[in-house]
């Protein structure tokens, strides 16, 4: 059974907070922990008449990244998300954990380093 308060929250982020209108590609990217608000807001794009698309990943993805990348990697730039980042009309991002100490053994200074490449 689906959560009202989700719906709602969905409903309120698309229609109200960004506006989404017909025509315009939102991507939307969050930790799969978050699916059902993901699911929820992806409804919601596409009953306004928006283009949804979805990045999802985990926590283990982000911590396999920093902790085996060379720092030349963590800089590196995805020129896809240059790509999504000069054309997208609207950018929502659910963020979530489901294991709040998964970075704990990340150096930090390898966190900053790869900051700027997160960022898009």
């Amino acid at each position: 059974m689906a959560d009202p308060r989700i719906d709602k929250l969905a409903h309120l982020l698309v229609n109200y907070s960004t506006k989404v209108k017909p025509g315009e590609w939102v991507l939307v990217s969050g930790n799969v922990v978050a699916v059902p608000l993901i699911e929820a807001i992806t409804r919601e794009i596409i009953r306004a008449g928006g283009n949804p698309t979805t990045l999802l990943s985990t926590d283990n993805l982000g911590e396999i990244r920093l902790r085996e990348s060379s720092d030349e990697q963590l800089e590196w730039i995805s020129p896809m998300m240059e790509t999504v980042v000069d054309k997208m009309d609207v950018f929502l991002t659910i963020w979530g954990t489901e294991n709040t100490r998964s970075l704990t053994n990340i150096d930090p200074a390898r966190q900053q380093v790869s900051a700027p490449a997160d960022a898009g």
